[in-house]
């Protein structure tokens, strides 16, 4: 596959992670994601172990972060994936002109999922001390800036790798 930018995006809970590791081991791209590179940033996180999200100096930092691993890895005509909210438009937009800038293909892949499957899924994985709880999910839904950009919606509430094949096997015809 030529270089390309694959962008997994959607809500807190949706299953991006989820999304974005199928997608990594269908493609063999690698993937960089907020979970990971906040936590290496920042040695204590202010959402460590508490159910909201990040600050708004460490989303700025992480995504600053994308920008510059996307523009390297781009220049190198290599593939990333980035798995992230991306609450503000302003951040997507960035990874996407740096995109647009070495005509790379970039692929938005938006994880949509109801609420009432979202709650049940992160409730009951912070209530095992993992990830982030409900108020997050709030609060970032809250703070959400729609993007406006043409997706292809993955629904994890279905077979993910089944979408996933469909899309790779569309985008090889383009």
């Amino acid at each position: 596959m030529k270089s390309t930018l694959f962008i997994v995006c959607g809500q807190v809970g949706a299953g991006k992670t989820t999304t974005a590791k199928l997608l990594s081991s269908l493609t063999k791209i690698p993937t960089l994601t907020t979970d990971e590179v906040i936590p290496f940033l920042f040695e204590e996180p202010s959402n460590s172990g508490k159910d909201h999200i990040f600050s708004d100096v460490e989303i700025k930092v992480c995504y600053n972060a994308f920008a510059l691993v996307t523009t390297y890895i781009l220049l190198a005509k290599g593939s990333i994936i980035l798995d992230a909210v991306f609450l503000k438009k302003k951040y997507l937009d960035k990874v996407i002109s740096i995109a647009e800038k070495y005509s790379t293909p970039y692929y938005l892949l938006e994880v949509i999922c109801p609420d009432k499957i979202i709650k049940e899924r992160i409730t009951e994985r912070f209530e095992k001390g993992g990830g982030v709880g409900w108020e997050t999910h709030k609060q970032a839904k809250e703070k959400y800036q729609y993007h406006g950009r043409e997706s292809f919606k993955i629904d994890s509430t279905k077979n993910i790798k089944k979408q996933l094949q469909i899309f790779l096997a569309k985008i090889k015809m383009e």
